[in-house]
């Protein structure tokens, strides 16, 4: 009998990764005990413009560097292959044909949590993964809410959810740019690596 891994999906455009990417996605390996975690940069997401997004190789490169060391992570390039738009529902079905025994876990930040009723084929998203919200550990009020949406979520579609508590990280990919952008430093922002990468090749200016 074949056994299938716990396989967490994290996707995102990651323009540029920063160190609140890096901990949710720890985080959920901990809590969740994942076997593996799929981190997929998206050639072009399908729910906002791509004006500021830079190549697909160059934030692959950046993902890499800000995961090294992590053993259980895997940066997938299955949705930048596709150079098009690309709906999670499609990538599910994808990585189940390729994986047929593994149980997947699909990893959102809150804000997208509470949409994704709202997403394409939503309901062949919940038979295909548990769905996982990421939770700011200290704001009773947004975990009160999610909680309120699990709910709701599992009476309407029978939806598996869970959630993963992790320290908040304010600061979001835009204003990194920004900071980029107008010169200031990013130390704490992303890694020293992730850093040097986006200086070396000039990105964001």
């Amino acid at each position: 009998m074949v056994i299938g891994l716990k396989t967490g999906i994290f996707g995102g455009s990651f323009n540029p990764v920063h160190s609140g990417h890096v901990k949710a996605a720890l985080a959920a390996v901990r809590q969740l005990c994942l076997d593996r975690l799929l981190v997929i940069p998206v050639f072009m997401p399908p729910h906002k413009g791509a004006d500021e997004l830079v190549s697909s190789a160059d934030r692959i490169n950046m993902l890499k560097l800000a995961f090294e060391g992590y053993d259980e992570v895997e940066i997938s390039d299955i949705e930048v292959k596709q150079r098009q738009k690309s709906y999670t529902i499609d990538t599910l079905e994808k990585l189940h044909g390729m994986y047929p025994e593994d149980e997947f876990y699909l990893l959102m930040g809150s804000d997208m949590f509470f949409t994704l009723p709202q997403w394409y084929r939503a309901e062949d998203i919940f038979k295909l993964a548990v769905t996982v919200a990421f939770c700011r550990s200290n704001d009773c009020n947004e975990t009160k809410k999610i909680v309120e949406a699990v709910m709701k979520m599992k009476d309407k579609n029978g939806a598996f959810t869970e959630i993963v508590e992790c320290s908040p990280f304010e600061v979001s990919s835009t204003e990194i740019r920004e900071m980029v952008k107008m010169g200031d430093d990013t130390d704490g922002y992303v890694n020293t690596a992730v850093k040097n990468y986006i200086k070396e090749n000039g990105l964001y200016l």
